[in-house]
């Protein structure tokens, strides 16, 4: 997601605006992939920049979208290069779950 994308929300919202600020908007929200991630900074009250910051940031977004470094993966890896299919996660799942989560607790703290 770039600044063309996520800038969408912050017009509507405005920059500062906070996760609760957006979430009282909605019934019922589901999200995958990226939008999970965000989902997850909404709930944890994060600002709307600062969540745009975690996919501008290439930094953040490497640490968040890491590829997989799993043998098993590396040798799916090889056969789709030949078979031109994609099979397999792309990236690690730990690294999606646990980049956000200790950025997020830096955050959470920080407002404290």
């Amino acid at each position: 997601m770039g600044a063309d994308r996520g800038s969408g929300a912050i017009k509507l919202y405005g920059a500062a605006a906070t996760g609760h600020q957006v979430l009282r908007d909605f019934d019922l929200v589901a999200a995958t992939s990226g939008g999970s991630l965000v989902l997850g900074g909404l709930v944890e009250n994060l600002s709307l920049n600062d969540l745009l910051s975690y996919f501008e940031d290439e930094a953040k977004r490497r640490a968040i979208f890491s590829p997989t470094h799993s043998p098993l993966y590396r040798f799916i890896e090889f056969i789709e290069k030949f078979a031109k299919i994609g099979v397999g996660p792309k990236y690690s799942a730990d690294a999606k779950l646990l980049a956000p989560l200790r950025s997020f607790r830096r955050k959470r703290g920080a407002r404290r």
